[in-house]
Parts: C-alpha cells; sequence; structure tokens
C-alpha cells in the first residue's frame, strides 16, 4: 500500500472543506449533514471523520478555508491596483464569486447564535479575526504612505465588512445586483477616501 504523503492530506482536507461550504450554503448549518458533504464529494462519512471529529468543528474549519480563498483574492487585487482597486465593482463580483452564503445559511446561523453558546463564540472570535486581517491588508497595502494618526484601520474594517454584509444580505434576498455593485463602489470609495488620498 503506498504512503499517505503530508500533501496528500492537505489537498484532500482542502477538497473537503471546498465541497463543505458549497453544502453549507446551499442547506444551511442545520439541515447540512455530513453524509451530505460525503455524498457530493463521492467518499464515505468515514472518510470525512478522519479529518474533522464533527460538524460542527468541519463548519468552522469551512469557513477558516473560505476566508482564506477570499484573502487571497483581496491581496491580488490589492497586489495589482491597491485600494482603489478594492472600490471596483470588478472586485465586488469577484467577491461574490467566492461567496459562502445563502438566505437559509445565514438565517441558521443566526439562530444557532442564539441557542449555541460555544459557536456564537467562536463565530465571534472568527469575526474579530476577519476584521483584524482586513485592517491588516488595507494597513499594509499603503506601504510607506503618511497616513493620519487619526485613521482607526479596525473601525475601518468592521465598516468594510459591514457594508459587504449589507450588500450581500440584500442580494440574497432577490436584490438588484446592479444597485449593489453601484452601492459597494460608491461607498467603498468614500469609506476609504481618507486614506486614498
Amino acid at each position: 500500500m503506498p504512503k499517505v504523503v503530508p500533501g496528500y492530506k492537505e489537498q484532500a482536507r482542502n477538497r473537503i472543506l471546498n465541497e463543505a461550504r458549497s453544502v453549507f450554503s446551499e442547506k444551511g448549518y442545520h439541515s447540512a449533514t455530513m453524509d451530505d458533504v460525503a455524498k457530493a464529494l463521492g467518499v464515505s462519512k468515514g472518510a470525512i471523520y478522519q479529518y474533522f471529529r464533527s460538524k460542527k468543528e468541519l463548519f468552522l474549519a469551512a469557513l477558516d478555508y473560505h476566508a482564506g480563498v477570499r484573502g487571497s483574492v483581496v491581496q491580488s487585487f490589492l497586489q495589482e491596483g491597491g485600494l482603489k482597486a478594492l472600490c471596483t465593482e470588478e472586485f465586488f463580483d469577484r467577491m461574490r464569486e467566492e461567496s459562502m452564503g445563502s438566505l437559509l445559511l445565514n438565517y441558521d446561523l443566526l439562530r444557532v447564535a442564539l441557542s449555541d453558546d460555544t459557536l456564537r463564540k467562536q463565530l465571534r472570535v472568527k469575526h474579530e479575526q476577519w476584521v483584524k486581517g482586513v485592517a491588516e491588508m488595507i494597513q499594509h497595502s499603503l506601504g510607506e504612505k503618511e497616513v493620519s494618526d487619526e485613521v482607526d484601520f479596525l473601525s475601518l474594517a468592521r465598516a468594510v465588512l459591514a457594508i459587504r454584509d449589507g450588500l450581500y444580505g440584500s442580494l440574497i434576498v432577490g436584490g438588484d445586483a446592479k444597485k449593489a455593485r453601484r452601492a459597494w463602489s460608491v461607498s467603498m470609495t468614500r469609506l476609504l477616501g481618507s486614506v486614498l488620498d
């Protein structure tokens, strides 16, 4: 029997996580099962349990994986066009392509946050990690540029994520994509204007 190398294990884990984010998005947190993820991958449920002990663990890992994918997209836009690139409709569209969400999943997360203290705390920690990551990316993208001491990068990051979440939420419930794209561009240009100039 061939030896399982670490690279293979990492590749298999990432395949599971990528499929899990699709399953959770489609079915919501409560309705999605480990069987659903296994079926989507064409493997046994036991194969998934070799990597993740529970649905909750798989879900939280899928959120981390998802954040990493989206972070790579942000980095590529920053490298190509700096902060101005994040204010474009093209950036909004690209991030939508990598979206992990549906009305059902968002509803489930709100419901779970009210009923499961452990998961709520873990989701709050993840959100704070995302805020910190966005703040660091914005700050890093400025390089050596002089920035006013009044710029609060963490608050700026919270606002960016709030705008994103609000606009994606509007699309989930059937809002006009063209209007959402335009709203992203206008609001981000205004929001980041203090550090873009």
